[in-house]
């Protein structure tokens, strides 16, 4: 009883003085972070674009429209390309998702989703089966071995014999990852074996397709992940964006952020890789597209044009880094020269938002598709 009551025991922390020190703390942070960004300014001595003086210009982009591929009857929200560069995935809210030839234009194959709210897609290095994730919180795989069911009348429009279509498989998924407590907004397959998917729920979950389980969960946006890619030849390194305004870098090996960026003033929506692995490109709400590089740890580049104002929904680079596609809320497509951040103009228009952009592996076709149910074919 005498130890309880002794005066030198210090009172409790009111809510008031847990506020101030919280404000205090919060001061002391801002600080620290002005600091860090006037370090680093110091060094910060030239731009990109003043370094690439004698580079040679790109006036224009070469691509041409080939094929517009018309086939959905649903808001497209998703789309990939098959290692080959010949085959291109496509999902919408028709509950669909279509495999095309890319060359010819024509449908291959025609998968019915277990859920109509699919919000993206992917496709293996293998291409042995695809992968969709949406509103239904899940991600569900699909096999491309098994055989199409030509007589199944269930494809959700259409009525009486119109209703067959050829080529339609219909069959329950081979296997559907649960554990996500929001809706799945990209997806990217690290190997044939793990797939990582971005979530609502502000977390990345990587799983493993064989066993269906969840390998490891990525935690530390505080807003809704809206895209995640891979790097191009490290497998444990991946990018995310989020509504946070941030890129994250992450190490897979220890399931832990490594780096963030900032510099967007609204939500991040889309994240690539640079070819060389060395910086990340990222697209925002605020109508830019930002360059940062992970070396230095600082932003090289924005890229916007006092004629568009509206959302960058979707970033894609070359093979070569020279140029950048954006997708854009209001339908358009555009090209940047990435060095000298020069604005290309439009390369295509669709009549909505786009919604993905998408180099192929060899770099020579661009695919873009859009809520107006259709997706481009541009190439060379």
């Amino acid at each position: 009883m005498t130890d309880i009551l002794r005066p030198d025991t210090p009172p409790s922390p009111t809510v008031e003085d847990l506020h101030e020190r919280l404000s205090l703390l919060k001061g002391k942070c801002a600080a620290m972070r002005e600091n860090i960004v006037h370090q680093r300014s110091q060094f910060m001595n030239a731009t990109l674009p003043s370094l690439a003086t004698d580079l040679r210009p790109i006036s224009s982009t070469p691509l041409k429209v080939r094929h517009k591929l018309k086939g959905h009857r649903g808001k497209i929200n998703s789309c990939d390309w098959a290692s080959n560069s010949q085959y291109v995935l496509s999902v919408a809210m028709d509950g669909l998702a279509l495999m095309w030839d890319a060359y010819s234009s024509l449908k291959s194959r025609v998968f019915l989703l277990p859920s109509c709210y699919v919000l993206s897609c992917a496709l293996p290095p293998s291409c042995g089966y695809l992968a969709s994730g949406g509103l239904d919180n899940r991600v569900s795989i699909h096999s491309m071995t098994q055989s199409a069911d030509e007589t199944d009348p269930s494809v959700p429009y259409g009525s009486g014999s119109s209703t067959r279509m050829k080529g339609l498989t219909k069959s329950e998924p081979m296997a559907i990852l649960k554990g996500h407590s929001a809706y799945v907004a990209d997806l990217c397959f690290l190997t044939d074996q793990q797939i990582i998917s971005a979530s609502g729920d502000m977390t990345c979950c990587i799983w493993d397709v064989n066993t269906g389980r969840r390998v490891s969960t990525l935690y530390d946006h505080l807003g809704d992940v809206s895209s995640v890619t891979k790097h191009p030849s490290k497998m444990q390194i991946v990018a995310t964006a989020s509504n946070d305004k941030t890129v994250k870098i992450w190490d897979l090996r220890i399931a832990r952020c490594v780096q963030t960026f900032q510099g967007h003033n609204k939500d991040v929506t889309s994240v690539d890789f640079f070819p060389d692995g060395n910086a990340v490109l990222s697209g925002g709400d605020d109508s830019t597209a930002r360059l940062f590089d992970m070396r230095t740890d600082c932003q090289m580049n924005i890229y916007s044009a006092p004629d568009i104002m509206s959302p960058v929904n979707s970033v894609a680079v070359t093979p070569s880094g020279r140029i950048m596609f954006c997708g854009h809320d209001t339908g358009e497509v555009v090209a940047w020269d990435t060095i000298k951040c020069t604005y290309l103009g439009p390369i295509t228009k669709h009549l909505g938002p786009v919604t993905k952009v998408k180099v192929s592996p060899d770099g020579v076709g661009v695919l873009s598709s859009s809520w107006d149910e259709t997706m481009t074919v541009l190439s060379l």
